[in-house]
């Protein structure tokens, strides 16, 4: 388990994720900063509000993408690994490619 640091209206927080997930996190503190900075500081409100607030940003942003372009949520256990794909889809077109060789070769005795 990693831990990360993240810095919003200049506090940081220490964010434990998974490794390899380190990256990812200080972008989403970046955006999550600059969200909270697009407030402004002429309303001196509380750091729950302040964050509350960007959350409320934040998620009217991401609802307006998925109705705009119509995402549509796919349940993680339904995410394919395309890695297994191209590999597998890799191992069969060799074998057509094997069985077109055999036949080439056939046609070749005839």
């Amino acid at each position: 388990m990693a831990t990360v640091t993240i810095t919003i209206n200049s506090r940081n927080y220490e964010i434990a994720c998974k490794d390899g997930q380190e990256g990812r996190i200080m972008e989403l503190g970046k955006l999550i900063s600059s969200k909270a900075s697009s407030l402004g500081n002429s309303v001196h409100i509380g750091e729950s509000l302040s964050l509350v607030m960007t959350s409320l940003i934040l998620a009217d942003e991401l609802s307006e993408v998925k109705n705009s372009k119509g995402v549509v949520e796919v349940p993680v256990e339904q995410k394919m690994d395309l890695s297994v794909i191209d590999e597998s889809l890799s191992k069969e077109l060799s074998e057509v490619s094997n069985a077109m060789k055999g036949i080439a070769s056939v046609i070749k005795k005839m």
